[in-house]
Order: C-alpha cells, then structure tokens, then sequence
C-alpha cells in the first residue's frame, strides 16, 4: 500500500502531466494551422512565379518583333488586334504587378516558416515536460516503493528480534 505523501505526489505528477497534455494538443493544433497557411502561401507564390516566367516569355517575344510587327489580344473568342507599345506596356505592368506579388508572398513566406519553428520548439518544450514529469513520477514510485519495502523490512527485523510481541 502506496503511502499518503506518494499517493498525494501521484496524483500532482498526473494532474500536471494532464495540463501539459492539454498544452500540447493547442500547440500541435496551432502547428497545423501554420503548416496549412503555409501550403497555402507556397501554392500562391509558385503560381506568381509560374505567371511571372510566363510574362517574361512574352515579354522576349514581343522585344524580337519589328516595329510594324503585328500583334494580336484574345478578348472572348475573338483575337483583336493591338497596338505593339501598348502590348509591351501591358506586359511591363505585369511583370512589375507580379514581381511585387512575389516578393509580398515571399516575405509572407519566411514569416509563416519564423512562426512554424516557433511553434515547433513549444511542442518540442512541451514533449520534454511531459517526459520529465513522466521521468519524475517513476522515479517518486521507485523511492515509494523502496521507502516501503525498507518499512516492511524494519518491522519485520522488529518483530523477529522482539519475539513478535511488544512488552
């Protein structure tokens, strides 16, 4: 039978333990919020950057025209024709548009990634709590257990050295 003082120190290391289980289901649900909105952002950006490689493609081919080359918008089903200037203007604001897209889901990015390694190292904290606890909990049953077979051992060294009979 488990003394008061090792069944009372049980019961704390359980009740902690327990917290410290509640801590960490948060942190893992922020976690995967953060990976989520980082899948998102990846996706965003690598279709910017698809759009932007797209654009400079254009952008190349509209530079090898001649000045009387002919080029052509698709609006609807129609092709319509367009002025060369006006198509490299058009094309120049969508690499800058791009560009600057690019570099605010970048930036967004390394956030998102900063937040993600924080969250990490509170599940990392929080795991090795737990463990100290759990580590903590064994140890304090080692030492009741010791505690009371050495008690048991006593009294049972009393008893043989007394005749089993107190006087």
């Amino acid at each position: 039978m488990a003394t008061p003082q090792a069944a009372a120190a049980l019961k704390a290391a359980e009740e902690k333990y327990n917290a410290l289980q509640k801590e960490m289901q948060v942190h893992v649900q922020d976690l995967q919020l953060i990976e989520k909105e980082f899948s998102k952002c990846a996706t965003t950006l690598s279709k910017f950057e698809s759009q932007h490689a797209e654009n400079d493609t254009v952008k190349q081919e509209l530079d090898i025209l001649e000045d009387d080359g002919k080029v052509f918008k698709l609006i609807g089903p129609a092709l319509v024709p367009q002025e060369l200037d006006e198509a490299k203007d058009n094309v120049n604001k969508r690499i800058e548009y791009v560009g600057s897209e690019i570099k605010r889901y970048t930036a967004m990015r390394d956030d998102i990634e900063k937040r993600k390694e924080g969250a990490v190292k509170k599940c990392q904290d929080c795991q090795g709590k737990m463990q100290q606890v759990q580590q903590k909990a064994a140890a304090d049953a080692q030492k009741a257990l010791q505690a009371q077979a050495g008690t048991a051992a006593a009294a049972a060294n009393a008893e043989a050295a007394g005749g089993g009979k107190p006087k």
